[in-house]
């Protein structure tokens, strides 16, 4: 967002440069009206003639306090993102054997198994990590209830 708001700068740079070379070559044919901003104006600038257009970095140089994108830029970053689900899609979907787990997922979850799953598919063959049929009822029982959690 930040690269897209500097190269807009840039090319109202461009455009404003463009605009005030126009009114030179105007103001040396005689021209007396202005086009700014889709309006005519009286030409004003009387003192600037034969002046060169400023630099990038003095157009740049203060807007921190005036210029309106920024601001609205400035804003929109200091917002809360939105949560983007994670798609089943590639070697994870190969890796599930059932597609209702991943959408019985949280959004945090769904990443953790993308950023994760070629390491746990090598390490264990697959994601399935614990056949529930090997375990014990009594450590089931155990694992169900709320008071026990897992430790890492």
């Amino acid at each position: 967002m930040l690269a897209e708001y500097e190269e807009d700068e840039e090319h109202s740079y461009r455009r404003a440069q463009e605009a005030f070379e126009k009114r030179e070559l105007e103001r040396a044919g005689g021209g007396k009206r202005v086009t700014v901003g889709g309006g005519s104006v009286r030409e004003s600038y009387a003192d600037l003639e034969g002046e060169p257009f400023f630099s990038y970095e003095e157009y740049t140089r203060y807007r921190e306090l005036k210029s309106r994108d920024l601001y609205k830029l400035y804003h929109q970053l200091l917002a809360e993102p939105e949560i983007k689900d994670v798609e089943l899609k590639g070697d994870v979907k190969g890796a599930f054997e059932d597609e209702d787990e991943w959408e019985d997922m949280n959004s945090y979850d769904k990443w953790v198994v993308q950023l994760f799953h070629r390491e746990v598919v090598d390490m264990f063959g697959g994601l399935t990590v614990v056949d529930k049929a090997l375990l014990p009822i009594g450590l089931m029982n155990m694992l169900r209830q709320s008071r026990f959690q897992w430790q890492g």
